[in-house]
């Protein structure tokens, strides 16, 4: 997939909005829920971890393509990622988020929403996810 190619990103984000490989419980770690400030998205994420590397992650809810794309996109990115390793691609994913110079490299497939700061409001959408990700990480 190239980078730059807008309708790939597009593409892409609509593969695991549509076919997401994450959705769906399996009652195999604590739960985490988070709201949206500003819409209704609403999603869960299903975490276990062992010795601070997440063993297993799922998520559950509705919302836009967005939010549920990057749910998807996340779970995928930092199944048997390290607490430390997640803290990390999150910071990336902020600064693509917000414009600022990134790390591909670190974000490996969540590098497909970075043209969604175009619309500050998708920010929200596309952050639903890392907020979620906050409560685990203080855990």
């Amino acid at each position: 997939m190239e980078h730059n190619d807008t309708s790939d990103l597009r593409a892409k984000i609509m593969e695991h909005y549509a076919n997401p490989q994450f959705k769906g419980f399996k009652n195999q770690g604590e739960k985490y829920e988070a709201q949206s400030p500003t819409c209704s998205d609403r999603i869960q994420l299903e975490i276990a971890s062992e010795n601070d590397i997440v063993t297993h992650i799922a998520f559950e809810g509705e919302g836009c393509a967005v939010s549920l794309a990057s749910s998807d996109t996340f779970c995928q990115t930092i199944q048997g990622k390290s607490k430390a390793a997640i803290q990390e691609i999150i910071a990336e994913y902020k600064k693509m988020l917000l414009g600022e110079p990134f790390d591909a490299n670190v974000l490996g497939e969540l590098v497909i929403f970075k043209n969604v700061g175009a619309q500050k409001s998708r920010i929200t959408c596309a952050s639903t996810v890392i907020n979620i990700l906050g409560i685990f990480l203080e855990k």
